[in-house]
């Protein structure tokens, strides 16, 4: 008999510091940390602020410097607002558009995507001066990679980011939000990169959407109504 979906319940924590190398966040990072802080009473289907993924200063910094911008690179940072456009709405069906465009349909096609701490997806197409730690302003993310949308439907989606190198299980809890959220469903197809290894190239077909939620490796978080508490957290680190 098919296994249900394991749903827990999830209340986010904002105590978690992260690590960066000496200097750079303070050179590269133009946003808040953790982002702005939630809306009191807000309810947040896939919202996370632990154990994210912040950038990988070698392939940041050093590689792209090294390689001349053929291998990684600092990329153009964005600031809150510039980030905007590469937001990304999901409707009651899972057909995604762009926020500040819904009526607009988006081209099929391949993007790279980050998934924000309070869960926003953001995709973008093959614009040289953008890179994976460019829409957060080189701050921590839950999961990059990249997506294939068909017909306004994402279809496929991996963790291959360089700049984050998102682990499997960061991966995995970021599909269980985003498939709470309607941006996944259950026949999306599921790749994952090796991110142990020095340079990650080879694909791991890791299955559907349902078949990881039947086997329990994707487990799908309930929604957080947001507090007082982890308003003022979030607000303290600003």
């Amino acid at each position: 008999m098919k296994k249900g979906p394991t749903i827990y319940p999830h209340s986010p924590d904002v105590t978690q510091n992260y690590s960066y190398m000496p200097y750079f966040k303070s050179l590269f990072a133009s946003q808040s940390e953790l982002g702005k802080p939630v809306t009191v009473g807000k309810t947040y289907t896939n919202a996370f602020f632990d154990d994210l993924a912040p950038v990988h200063y070698f392939f940041t910094y050093i590689a792209g410097f090294l390689s001349g911008g053929w291998y990684g690179g600092k990329g153009t940072q964005l600031n809150a607002q510039q980030k905007r456009p590469y937001k990304i709405y999901a409707d009651k069906n899972g057909c995604c558009s762009f926020k500040n465009n819904p009526a607009a349909k988006i081209p099929s096609g391949y993007y790279r995507y980050i998934v924000s701490p309070k869960g926003g997806l953001y995709i973008f197409g093959a614009d040289p001066s953008l890179f994976h730690n460019s829409i957060r302003g080189s701050q921590p993310v839950q999961c990059a990679g990249s997506l294939y949308i068909d017909s306004g439907f994402i279809t496929r989606i991996d963790n291959s980011s360089g700049h984050y190198r998102p682990s499997r299980s960061q991966f995995m809890r970021t599909l269980g939000g985003l498939y709470a959220a309607r941006f996944v469903d259950d026949g999306t197809k599921v790749f994952t990169l090796n991110a142990n290894s020095f340079f990650p190239i080879r694909h791991n077909h890791e299955g559907a959407i349902d078949e990881l939620i039947t086997s329990g490796v994707i487990q799908i978080p309930q929604p957080w109504q947001a507090t007082h508490a982890i308003h003022n957290k979030m607000k303290q680190r600003l």
